[in-house]
């Protein structure tokens, strides 16, 4: 899996997925996994906790990050 290129969110934040199955504060392009950056959204790391632990109980869904 060759890196095409990434993009990296300022310290103290960190880039969620749209479908907030994915977040971390460097996202990779890869030749298999095609991201654009418009489709995470740019949040602080205080912010997080709280994001995910509403996703889980909204959708009881795991997220990996």
């Amino acid at each position: 899996m060759a890196i095409k290129d990434y993009f990296q969110a300022p310290e103290g934040y960190v880039y969620v997925h749209k479908t907030l199955q994915l977040f971390g504060e460097i996202i990779y392009i890869t030749d298999e996994v095609m991201y654009t950056k418009n489709e995470f959204k740019l949040v602080s790391n205080e912010d997080l906790p709280g994001i995910i632990e509403q996703w889980r109980i909204d959708n009881g869904n795991t997220i990996r990050g």
